[in-house]
């Protein structure tokens, strides 16, 4: 009877996980890095993986995006 309380609950969370995710697939969200490249070197390899890098030609453009949330 001890065993059988937890046996019973980790059998419920195995059961949870399975089902959640069949049913809904994690979402992906891409982040998104602003980098301030006024010499105009970088250009690639701007994405990898869920990162993408936004290039800026100037601090201040770089800042109002920032601002705006745009980019972190």
């Amino acid at each position: 009877m001890t065993l059988i309380v937890p046996l019973g609950a980790l059998l419920a969370i195995g059961v949870y996980q399975l089902i959640s995710g069949i049913a809904e697939p994690p979402a992906v969200e891409i982040t998104t890095i602003g980098y301030v490249d006024e010499a105009g070197g970088f250009d690639d390899y701007t994405t990898q993986g869920n990162i993408e890098l936004v290039r800026f030609d100037t601090p201040d453009d770089a800042t109002e995006a920032l601002v705006k949330s745009d980019i972190k």
